[in-house]
């Protein structure tokens, strides 16, 4: 099911490319920053982790996380074709 929530999320993403999005650190720091620049570093983060997975060092499923994410830019670009209703 995580693939479904990568998915989702690289939708919203290029959906609403101005949504905010805000962080806080034990209740003093603030980081509001766009929700596409969140999700880019989360797919650095991914990619990083597809490589540790390859070597064997790790039982996530980054690969998985990826494809969701590309899953998402797909439909994304099916809906804004018009082909697809939300």
């Amino acid at each position: 099911m995580t693939w479904l929530i990568s998915g989702l999320m690289a939708f919203y993403a290029l959906r609403f490319p101005r949504a905010k999005l805000h962080l806080r650190f034990f209740l003093m720091w603030v980081f509001r920053l766009p929700f596409w620049l969140w999700f880019l570093f989360w797919v650095g983060l991914q990619v990083l982790g597809a490589f540790v997975q390859a070597s064997g060092l790790s039982a996530i499923s980054a690969a998985a996380h990826l494809g969701g994410a590309a899953m998402g830019l797909a439909l994304w670009g099916i809906w804004r074709q018009g082909r697809l209703a939300l």
